[in-house]
C-alpha cells in the first residue's frame, strides 16, 4: 500500500502554521478594505478615518503574533509586548476617531479632540 506522505506533509504544513495562514488572511483583509473604501472617496474624513484604523489594527495584529510567537530573548519579548501595547493605543484613538466622524463627509475636529485624545 502507497502512505499518504503528501497528505500528511500537507496537513503538517497547514495545521502546524495555521495560525500564521488566519492572522495574515485577516490583515491582508482588513487593509484590502480600508483601502477600497478609502478609493470609493478619499476626500471623505470616515473614509479617510476608516483607512488608518484598518493600518493601524493591521499593525496591532502583526505585532500581537509576533509577541506571541518570538520568543529569543527577554528584550525581545519586552520590546514586542510594548509595541503592541504602542499599536493598541493608535487603534483605540482612530476607533474613537471614526466612531465620532462615521456618517459626516466633511468634519472639522473641535480643538479639544486634538488637545486632549490625540496620543502624540
Amino acid at each position: 500500500m502507497a502512505s499518504n506522505s503528501f497528505f500528511d506533509i500537507t496537513s503538517f504544513l497547514l495545521f502546524h502554521n495555521f495560525d500564521l495562514l488566519t492572522v495574515g488572511v485577516a490583515v491582508a483583509m482588513i487593509v484590502i478594505l480600508g483601502f477600497l473604501v478609502f478609493q470609493n472617496n478619499p476626500k471623505s474624513i470616515t473614509n479617510k478615518t476608516l483607512f488608518t484604523l484598518s493600518v493601524a489594527a493591521s499593525l496591532w495584529g502583526i505585532a500581537n503574533y509576533s509577541s506571541y510567537r518570538i520568543h529569543y530573548s527577554e528584550f525581545s519579548s519586552l520590546l514586542l509586548l510594548r509595541s503592541v501595547l504602542f499599536f493598541a493605543v493608535w487603534l483605540c484613538y482612530y476607533l474613537y476617531k471614526f466612531i465620532y466622524v462615521f456618517p459626516n463627509e466633511e468634519m472639522a475636529l473641535p480643538r479639544w479632540f486634538n488637545k486632549i485624545l490625540r496620543p502624540i
